[in-house]
């Protein structure tokens, strides 16, 4: 008697089904070339090289900037990178404001101290009708140098290489302006249990460029 129609249907789905398998053995079941090998000729599990991502990767690395480590005990949330990013704007605002002789914008940037050193040389500039404009060749180099905490206060210490070029706010368009490159070392504080502080200017020193 013949095999019927549905037997036939099961012996062919069955050869596919083995045909299937035995092709996704030759493709999982071997390397090649040094597909699947580390560089010491040992094989390695070829699925999980791709989760590598997904593994741990140890205990955060410690600042070599000193106070760093202290000051991320007191204030967790503080990040090298970013803080440095808020300086450098702040150090470029700052500098723009005074060179526009802008008391107004100087102000909540920096500390009572600081603006009572600067409000009369502005002052100054203002009566001898001194307005520039300054602007940066590049961004402004910024390095953390140290970090402490004195009571409820962060103190960090930047040191800012900067390139800019300055001519009068009155100036025509085409007037060359001048370079001037400027090595500092700027001091900010901020109160690390203040919620939304900001970090203000408290201290500018010259630096080695």
């Amino acid at each position: 008697m013949g095999l019927g129609l549905m037997e036939l249907m099961m012996i062919f789905f069955a050869a596919l089904a083995a045909f299937v398998l035995y092709q996704l053995y030759n493709v999982l079941g071997r390397r090649t070339g040094h597909m699947g090998q580390d560089s010491d000729g040992q094989a390695r599990p070829a699925m999980a090289a791709g989760l590598s991502v997904l593994k741990e990767t140890g205990p955060k690395p410690v600042s070599a900037v000193p106070g760093v480590e202290a000051l991320k005990a007191q204030d967790p949330g503080f990040e090298e990178a970013q803080f440095l990013e808020t300086a450098s704007k702040t150090y470029e605002s700052i500098v723009a404001a005074f060179f526009r002789s802008d008391k107004e914008a100087l102000r909540p940037l920096v500390t009572d101290p600081v603006f009572a050193a600067y409000e009369p040389v502005i002052e100054g500039r203002v009566s001898d009708k001194v307005a520039e404009n300054v602007s940066f060749v590049a961004p402004p180099r910024a390095d953390l140098e140290h970090a402490e905490i004195q009571h409820d206060m962060a103190r960090v210490r930047v040191r800012f290489l900067a390139e800019m070029a300055v001519k009068p706010a009155d100036a025509e368009a085409d007037t060359a302006a001048e370079t001037r490159r400027t090595a500092e070392i700027w001091t900010f504080t901020r109160k690390v249990k203040a919620k939304d502080a900001n970090w203000l200017l408290t201290e500018v020193k010259e630096a080695v460029a």
